[in-house]
């Protein structure tokens, strides 16, 4: 059986340059196509939250915004669906 860095569970990692996370680059990628100072700023916070987010909070970019939706609307939903209420 294929095990180790070969194993098929290991075909959906995510998209990296380097150590940081490729969503980091959309915002190079548009300071380099449209080219401002504010801009640049926006490219370099936008990589430092990014690795913050993935080397110090140790979370994937997709973690990280679910735990901040579970924070803001809580962890048990109700399960009431008005739609179906009004069509009664």
């Amino acid at each position: 059986m294929d095990e180790g860095r070969h194993h098929w569970s290991h075909t959906a990692l995510p998209a990296r340059l380097g150590p940081i996370n490729a969503l980091a680059s959309v915002p190079w990628l548009i300071w380099l196509l449209h080219s401002s100072w504010w801009l640049l700023y926006v490219a370099i916070a936008t990589t430092v939250f990014l690795f913050w987010v993935e080397k110090i909070k140790k979370m994937t970019i997709t973690a990280f915004f679910r735990s901040i939706n579970i924070f803001l609307t809580g962890r048990v939903k109700a399960s009431l669906n008005l739609f179906k209420e009004l069509t009664r």
